[in-house]
């Protein structure tokens, strides 16, 4: 049974459901001594883990879609470097509301001109921006957990 341990030991005899979505946890125990037997406490496990999966599916957007993302050479999940003809670009690749794959370009410009680490990060700004707007509307909640996430497992590699 998915989210669900048959637990009996002297601890806990029972059931224990433990389910963790989008940096969301639950943890619930079915003792089978509240119960009058084995087969009802797993029937109360199964109700509350299915309960909370249904509430967890109508509140979060696109459930069932992963997302994925890897971090790039600038450092950004999802905003890629490009240099064309000697121009710089911040480049971030993205779904439509009818789910097609596009790609939005901002133009930095080339790297030797004056004031260009200014305008590096004005633009990249404003790609940061345009990324966590679009992945808000197709993910919601699910994308700040997912950036917060992914940051969390960079700090940790850097030590």
């Amino acid at each position: 049974m998915k989210n669900i341990t048959k637990v009996d030991d002297e601890n806990l005899r029972g059931y224990w459901v433990r389910i963790q979505r989008d940096h969301r946890k639950v943890s619930k125990r079915f003792r089978r001594r509240n119960y009058d037997s084995w087969e009802e406490a797993k029937q109360a496990a199964i109700e509350f883990r299915d309960e909370w999966l249904a509430d967890w599916k109508q509140t979060a957007r696109n459930p069932d879609e992963k997302i994925q993302y890897k971090n790039s050479v600038t450092g950004e999940l999802g905003i890629h470097r490009t240099t064309n003809n000697g121009r710089v670009s911040l480049g971030i690749s993205y779904k439509d509301k009818e789910g097609n794959q596009k790609i939005k370009t901002f133009h930095v410009g080339k790297p030797d001109s004056e004031g260009y680490e200014e305008k590096y990060e004005k633009v990249m700004e404003k790609a940061k921006k345009f990324r966590d707007e679009v992945n808000i509307k197709r993910f919601g909640v699910r994308w700040v957990n997912y950036k917060k996430r992914k940051a969390k497992q960079r700090a940790n590699e850097e030590e």
